[in-house]
């Protein structure tokens, strides 16, 4: 049902995400910016569809192991809404840790730069993704596991968590910094805030 979930997000968000960088390209060029390469943008969705292949590849490898440690927990909530709670700030403590070792740690940081190589800086760039990192970043979950957290919680909630850091990651302020004035002005206006007149010349 969660990976049901996340494809209907992703199929959903597609289309948008397109018509955004589709825009962001138009602007782009009209305001002769230079923020896109065919070279470029090709290689963040290639890093893109090789990270997403070795997460879905290697799902099953660290589930087995988050169950191993599931049933050697050390304790069992009783309660779903602190289950959920306490899932949810473990997933993001764990996950800060996670991206402050990626940044720290040579070893790491040597996985985790081509997500900030591009030379270019558009939307886009947040589909570069660390293609390696789905081999050790379970790891960081393991404690979650141990807490008494079932095992496909932890998987789907980091496949969420991933879709939603792609999400943050397309939504790249920069680069929507180009597209603010129209945004702007027209959602004063479709509002009803800004009167016609006084919108800006865009």
């Amino acid at each position: 049902m969660d990976s049901l979930h996340e494809q209907l997000v992703i199929l959903i968000s597609t289309p948008l995400y397109v018509a955004v960088i589709l825009g962001e390209i138009i602007l782009s060029h009209y305001r002769r910016s230079n923020s896109y390469t065919l070279r470029d943008t090709l290689t963040n969705l290639y890093l893109m569809l090789l990270n997403s292949g070795v997460d879905l590849a290697f799902r099953l490898v660290y589930l087995v192991i988050f169950h191993w440690f599931w049933v050697h927990r050390l304790y069992e909530f009783t309660t779903p809404i602190w289950y959920w709670f306490w899932l949810v700030v473990g997933m993001d403590f764990l996950y800060y840790w996670l991206h402050r070792v990626d940044h720290f740690n040579r070893f790491f940081w040597a996985v985790h730069v081509t997500h900030h190589s591009s030379e270019q800086y558009n939307l886009t760039v947040g589909f570069r993704s660390s293609v390696f990192q789905p081999l050790y970043r379970f790891v960081y979950f393991i404690p979650l596991a141990v807490m008494g957290f079932n095992p496909l919680d932890i998987v789907n909630k980091c496949g969420k968590k991933n879709a939603r850091k792609t999400l943050k990651q397309r939504s790249n302020p920069a680069s929507i910094q180009q597209l603010l004035p129209f945004i702007e002005s027209w959602v004063l206006l479709l509002t009803g805030i800004l009167p016609s007149g006084n919108v800006r010349d865009i």
